[in-house]
């Protein structure tokens, strides 16, 4: 239909960066944990595959490959309010009971929330749990919200603390020649502010950034 029409930009992709280049967190963290639908080398290969099959050059475009959630969800609350509940960020929401729309414990409801109240309070989002007004460290190793909240801290140090070699060294993914690695440095770099100095203002959470 695009080439018909005469259309070459065919998907104009509004997500985040840091779930588009989806570095893992830690070195177990890989597969499945740390998908690549909107990887910029994903959206490299379809488009090329797309403008080889029907002979006309395409391109896919994520104008927010190198913002964080926060910077996105930035931009919704400015111009649609509205839509920051109704959004859907988490992984398990369909096996919620129907008064939950996000289970408050996986990884992209933390970052949800972490892009949520750095912009507005409270988030309004109805969560299945709030592990964030725990003890965390009192919880078992084996707690979901624990173990995540452990691996996200630990990643918000990394980039806090690493200088550009270190990070590259332990991040090799991002070598990849769809990558503008400065960019993507720089956007982890803003997102560990943003998590800071959101999680910092939970007593149960604010001992894992230490």
């Amino acid at each position: 239909m695009a080439r018909r029409s005469g259309h070459r930009e065919i998907i104009y992709l509004a997500e985040n960066g840091q779930m588009a280049i989806h570095l893992p967190l830690t070195h177990g963290r890989i597969g499945a944990f740390s998908t690549h639908t909107a990887h910029p080398g994903v959206l490299m290969n379809m488009q090329e595959f797309l403008s080889q099959a029907l002979n006309v050059e395409f391109r896919i475009i994520n104008p927010y490959v190198h913002r964080t959630k926060a910077e996105v969800v930035e931009v919704v609350y400015d111009s649609a309010p509205e839509a920051i509940p109704i959004a859907n960020s988490c992984w398990r929401n369909t096996r919620l009971p129907p008064e939950f729309t996000h289970c408050g414990e996986c990884i992209p409801c933390f970052i949800r929330r972490i892009a949520i109240e750095h912009n507005v309070t409270p988030d309004p989002t109805r969560y299945y749990r709030d592990p964030w007004v725990e003890n965390i460290v009192s919880l078992t190793p084996e707690d979901e919200a624990r173990r995540n909240l452990v691996d996200l801290t630990e990643l918000v140090k990394r980039f806090e603390r690493d200088d550009e070699e270190t990070i590259l060294s332990e991040w090799p993914e991002l070598y990849y020649g769809g990558i503008n690695a400065p960019e993507v440095i720089s956007m982890y770099r803003r997102f560990s502010i943003e998590a800071r100095s959101v999680l910092g203002k939970y007593p149960g959470v604010a001992p894992l950034l230490a």
